[in-house]
C-alpha cells in the first residue's frame, strides 16, 4: 500500500514538472509592429500577435514647443484647424459682417492689437473670436497702450470683445519693452524713483465690454529692478470709465511688480459719477504677486465716484503682496494690501461698491517683515485702503464666502502666522491687525 502511494506521489510530481516545463517551453512572447500608431494625444506600437489589445511604447506626443506641429517621436502631425498657433506676424482684419468682426487666426488677432494701438478704438463694434488662439509664448504687446497719468494720449479699446467661449493660450510679457512715452513714475516706491507700465492681454480700455474668454498658461512677470508693472491683470491692465467683464477665466502666473495687480483685472478707475464697472462670473486660477495691492479678480478699484459691482466671481489662486515702501506720510512704512477678490479705496459721497456672492478658495499672503512700521492688510474677499469699509458711500457685501480646507483658503502674514477669523478685514496705519471689521452680509443699499 505504501509502495503504491509513493508511486502515485512520484507520478504526480513528474507530471507537474513536465507541465511546468511545457509552459516554460511554449511561453507566449508578444510581437509588435515597427511602425507607430497614434491618436490625437498618444502614440504606440501595436501588437502583431493574437493579443491585439497590447501596446508597446504607449506615451504622449512630444513637441519642442507650441509652434512645433510634428511629434518628435512618432511624427504625428497635430491638427491646427480651430487652434491657431501664432507665428509672430500680424494680418489684416476680415471685413465686418453686421458690425461684427470675426477673428479666425492668431495673426488676425495680432492685427487687431495693432489697429487699437494705432488709434482705432472700435467703439460701437464687436470683435469676436472664431477659434482658439495660441500666442505660443511669443512677446505680446498689449491691446491698448498709454500711461494712466496721460489718458488723453492713450490708445484704448472701447468696443465689445466676445471670446465666444474660446481659449487664448500662452500670454506673456517676456521680451516686451514699453515705450518711454507710456511709462509712469512712482516716486513713493522704496523711497526711490521707479518707472511703471500697464500690462495685460488688453493694456488699456475705456467703455469696453469683454466677455466669454479663457486665458490659459499665462506667464506675466513685470517685476524688473527699475521697471515694474502698475495696473497689471492677465485680461485687462487698466480700465477707465464704464466697463463690463463677464464669463472670463485666467490660469497661470501673474507677477505684477508694484501696484494694482489682479488675476483678471489690474486697476479700475474713473472720475465720472455716472460710470458703472460690472465684473461678474469671472474665475481666477492664477497665482498673483504684487508689492502694494494684489487681488484675485481686481487688483484695485480707485475712484470716489465710480459705481462698481464685483459679483459671483471666484478666486482659486494664491494671492501675495510683498510690501511697498510708502513715503507719503511722515514716517516711512512697508505696506501691503492683499485680497482674494478685490481691493478698493477713496472716500466718496457718490460711489458705490457692490461685492456680492463671491468665493475665495486661495491662500492670501502678506510677506513684508513685521516691524512697528509694517502694515499688513489681508482680506479673503474685499479690502479697503482707506479709513473704513465705508469709504464706499453705498455698499453691499452680501453672500460672500471663504472656503477653507487643509491647504487652501487661509491667510498668512509674515511673523504673525495664520489668520483665519475673518472674511473681510480692514488694516490701516496702526499696529498690525489692530483695525479689522467683519462686514460680510452687511449693506446700506435698500
Amino acid at each position: 500500500m505504501k509502495k503504491k502511494l509513493w508511486i502515485s506521489i512520484i507520478a504526480c510530481s513528474v507530471a507537474a514538472v513536465m507541465t511546468l516545463s511545457l509552459v516554460l517551453i511554449f511561453r507566449h512572447k508578444h510581437t509588435y509592429a515597427t511602425d507607430w500608431l497614434s491618436d490625437s494625444t498618444h502614440h504606440w506600437h501595436a501588437a502583431t500577435c493574437e493579443h491585439t489589445d497590447k501596446k508597446y511604447g504607449y506615451a504622449e506626443h512630444e513637441f519642442v514647443d507650441a509652434n512645433d506641429k510634428d511629434c518628435n517621436v512618432c511624427g504625428y502631425v497635430r491638427e491646427t484647424e480651430g487652434y491657431n498657433i501664432w507665428d509672430g506676424t500680424a494680418a489684416a482684419l476680415p471685413a465686418a459682417q453686421e458690425n461684427v468682426i470675426t477673428i479666425m487666426t492668431a495673426e488676425q488677432f495680432a492685427g487687431f492689437a495693432n489697429a487699437v494701438n494705432g488709434g482705432e478704438s472700435f467703439e460701437g463694434q464687436t470683435i469676436k473670436l472664431g477659434a482658439d488662439i495660441d500666442l505660443a509664448g511669443r512677446t505680446w504687446t498689449p491691446i491698448g497702450l498709454g500711461s494712466r497719468g496721460d489718458l488723453a494720449s492713450a490708445k484704448m479699446f472701447s468696443g465689445t470683445f466676445d471670446g465666444n467661449n474660446h481659449v487664448i493660450y500662452g500670454l506673456t510679457n517676456n521680451g516686451y519693452v514699453p515705450a518711454e512715452a507710456i511709462l509712469s513714475v512712482e516716486a513713493e516706491y522704496k523711497q526711490s524713483v521707479v518707472k511703471t507700465y500697464n500690462y495685460g492681454l488688453f493694456g488699456m480700455v475705456t467703455g469696453a465690454t469683454i466677455k466669454n474668454v479663457k486665458l490659459e498658461n499665462v506667464a506675466i512677470n513685470c517685476d524688473a529692478d527699475t521697471l515694474k508693472g502698475d495696473s497689471v491683470g492677465a485680461l485687462i491692465g487698466f480700465s477707465s470709465g464704464a466697463l463690463v467683464v463677464s464669463g472670463c477665466e485666467v490660469s497661470g502666473t501673474v507677477i505684477g511688480g508694484y501696484d494694482s495687480i489682479g488675476g483678471v483685472i489690474g486697476r479700475i478707475y474713473d472720475t465720472s459719477s455716472t460710470a458703472q464697472a460690472v465684473v461678474t462670473y469671472c474665475v481666477n486660477k492664477a497665482n498673483v504677486t504684487g508689492a502694494f495691492k494684489s487681488a484675485g479678480i481686481v487688483g484695485y478699484v480707485a475712484s470716489s465716484t465710480l459705481h462698481c459691482t464685483v459679483s459671483h466671481c471666484e478666486n482659486a489662486g494664491d494671492i501675495t503682496a510683498t510690501g511697498a515702501g510708502y513715503t507719503r506720510s511722515s514716517a516711512a512704512k512697508s505696506v501691503s494690501f492683499v485680497s482674494g477678490i478685490v481691493n478698493y479705496g477713496w472716500n466718496g459721497t457718490t460711489n458705490t461698491m457692490i461685492i456680492t456672492y463671491n468665493t475665495n478658495r486661495g491662500n492670501i499672503i502678506s510677506t513684508p517683515v513685521a516691524t512697528n512700521n509694517t502694515y499688513h492688510g489681508l482680506a479673503f474677499i474685499a479690502n479697503t485702503t482707506y479709513n473704513s469699509f465705508k469709504s464706499a458711500y453705498k455698499y453691499d457685501f452680501t453672500g460672500n464666502q471663504n472656503i477653507v480646507d487643509s491647504a487652501n483658503g487661509k491667510g498668512y502674514a509674515y511673523d504673525l502666522g495664520e489668520i483665519t477669523d475673518v472674511v473681510y478685514l480692514v488694516v490701516l496705519e496702526q499696529v498690525p491687525f489692530s483695525a479689522r471689521a467683519e462686514v460680510n452680509n452687511t449693506k446700506n443699499i435698500d
